[in-house]
């Protein structure tokens, strides 16, 4: 479950104050159950991915939010595999 999306500024240009660089970051609760026994496998584990972006780099919010999920997806199959 997908529980938050965040967005923050990395770093500023300073004389107008303009982002340079921003970050999301995407945060899920992840649960995994044996259906055949019953059995949690993974019960509320937290998992948290990020990435960084510019639009300068021709970059936004979309390109870093599918980067990061892919991170998470990522992590959660690791976490998935750590189980077995």
């Amino acid at each position: 479950q997908l529980v938050s999306i965040s967005e923050s500024i990395l770093t500023l240009e300073r004389e107008i104050g303009r982002p340079l660089e921003k970050e999301v970051v995407l945060t899920a609760v992840v649960n995994w159950k044996n259906l055949q026994t019953g059995r949690l496998m993974i019960n509320n584990k937290t998992v948290v991915a990020s990435a960084s972006y510019s639009e300068f780099q021709g970059q936004d919010f979309t390109y870093a939010s599918a980067v990061a999920a892919n991170k998470l997806a990522q992590k959660i199959v690791e976490l998935m595999e750590n189980q077995w």
